[in-house]
């Protein structure tokens, strides 16, 4: 057995294709693979509060600065971390 880690600048797809993946599989895991760090500046803090349960309860993550569930601040600058298929529920969540 190897285990080697590789760099997130390759193209998946590729990866999987060369594995054998079915091509329907190549489109799910792809989207699954692609991680996107979005900065989200001047947030009101129930906002921020609300996308951080949303993201959590669908495998993402946002990162908010210490105080933002107890509403110290008004605003607040934030980090969103997602994959790209977690992105599309997101925003399918968010739009309801």
């Amino acid at each position: 057995m190897v285990i080697e880690q590789l760099s997130t600048d390759m193209n998946i797809a590729d990866c999987l294709k060369k594995l054998g993946v079915d091509s329907g599989g190549v489109r799910i895991m792809a989207s699954k693979a692609q991680l996107y760090l979005i900065s989200i500046k001047g947030l009101h803090v129930g906002a921020a509060n609300i996308l951080k349960q949303d993201a959590l309860s669908i495998g993402a993550d946002l990162a908010v600065p210490k105080g933002t569930v107890t509403a110290l601040e008004k605003h607040v600058d934030t980090l969103l971390i997602a994959t790209k298929k977690q992105l599309q529920l997101l925003s399918r969540k968010e739009l309801a």
